[in-house]
């Protein structure tokens, strides 16, 4: 058995025994044969998907060790860890400063889409308050904030919410008001739209006229209860401020 297949094999098998004899003389970097069970996949990829902490802990106790290195797909152990939930392996990832939270895997999904994507809020969390995360990354159309609305991720999408930077796609036929209206996640909807009518994004507040508009994939009667839900949290001169002539007409059409 080659060393890059054996060291796969112990890091797969959890056995801290035989890691602890092959580390020595291997390359913890190396990757395993792309035509193997492994399909190109580097030790520190295979524990992330695993979750094997006590595993994670002696890998990156080795120097040498490359946090993002990129299995042939360009995923990287963060980005695995991110898409199987394990938060504390992603903890112990984010607390290297080399650690690139931003780069994005062969169909360009960065780890914040697929934590938002699986509903991981602890881990979005995690992401969201790493310096230099890129919350507006575009992947197939969809950005973070796309992906929590159309799964009706609703902590999720709370977070993306009180995230500074955070831009609010507002225009064309798939915003993430549309998703969540699409999958009937009237929660979402009502979030994305209260963050529309008081914060300071002048183009979040453009999705109450994407809500209002006809063509939108909910019916009139649904419509006006997610606006009386909406009255009863929002100052209704703050609503009326900012969307009050559309509301109005929407009420006497």
């Amino acid at each position: 058995m080659s060393a890059p297949k054996a060291l796969c094999k112990a890091v797969s098998d959890g056995n801290m025994t035989e890691l602890r004899k092959l580390l020595p003389d291997c390359n913890v970097n190396e990757p395993s044969d792309p035509e193997s069970k492994y399909c190109g996949k580097a030790p520190l990829h295979i524990v992330c998907e695993s979750g094997r902490l006590n595993v994670l802990m002696l890998l990156l106790s080795i120097p040498a060790i490359n946090v993002n290195i990129q299995t042939p797909y360009l995923e990287t152990p963060l980005y695995f860890a991110c898409q199987h939930g394990h938060i504390d392996v992603v903890h112990q990832l984010l607390g290297r400063p080399e650690t690139n939270v931003n780069i994005a895997s062969g169909n360009d999904w960065t780890p914040l889409h697929s934590a938002c994507e699986n509903g991981f809020a602890e881990i979005a969390q995690l992401l969201l308050a790493r310096s230099g995360v890129d919350v507006n990354l575009i992947a197939w159309r969809r950005t973070p904030l796309h992906l929590a609305c159309s799964q009706g991720h609703a902590n999720v999408v709370r977070l993306l919410l009180a995230h500074p930077n955070l831009r609010i796609p507002s225009t064309g036929p798939h915003t993430p008001l549309h998703l969540a209206a699409k999958h009937c996640h009237t929660d979402v909807i009502e979030m994305l739209l209260e963050y529309a009518a008081t914060s300071d994004d002048s183009a979040a507040a453009a999705l109450w006229l994407v809500f209002l508009d006809d063509a939108f994939p909910l019916d009139k009667a649904a419509r006006s209860a997610v606006l009386k839900s909406i009255s009863t949290r929002v100052d209704s001169s703050v609503l009326a401020n900012r969307v009050g002539s559309a509301v109005l007409g929407f009420f006497q059409s």
